[in-house]
């Protein structure tokens, strides 16, 4: 969608007013998302509301003019119950970004390592070190938990 946004669409104005539309909801779902702990309950569902009705009326357009642009509204349609899952359950993170900032440090250890020289390298670290993070997300000590998956 950047993609398409930054280079511009001047022959497809229908593709570029849906992606722009598509972005600006993003944006608006990600701020109220935010706004969630001061809005009262009210507030919320009328906000979710609104978000979610100028989803159904984007996804719902005719087939677009230029493919990608369309390519991106089917996939709205096929991901339409994922896409806003943190409106349903504000527990939930808009975006991905505190997992991928978790990941990154395990990242970065397995392409240093030796480990990783090998599609088998590659998959025991990653393994060992799911465990290890999970573990520390749990608030478990990640030696124990590998102790007890040894052993078993």
């Amino acid at each position: 969608m950047k993609e398409l946004l930054d280079n511009g669409l001047p022959e497809n104005p229908d593709a570029e007013a849906f992606l722009n539309d598509l972005k600006q909801l993003v944006q608006d779902a990600i701020v109220l998302h935010k706004l969630y702990p001061d809005l009262t309950t009210e507030e919320w569902r009328v906000g979710k509301k609104e978000i979610l009705k100028r989803f159904r009326k984007l996804y719902r357009n005719l087939p677009l003019s230029h493919k990608k642009a369309d390519n991106i509204r089917k996939r709205l349609i096929t991901h339409k119950n994922e896409l806003f899952v943190f409106l349903k359950f504000p527990q939930v993170s808009p975006t991905n970004n505190p997992a991928e900032q978790g990941l990154r440090g395990l990242v970065i250890f397995r392409k240093i390592t030796f480990g990783s020289m090998t599609e088998q390298g590659k998959k025991n670290v990653s393994l060992i070190m799911t465990v290890i993070k999970t573990a520390k997300l749990r608030l478990l000590n990640p030696v124990k938990v590998l102790k007890t998956i040894a052993a078993n």
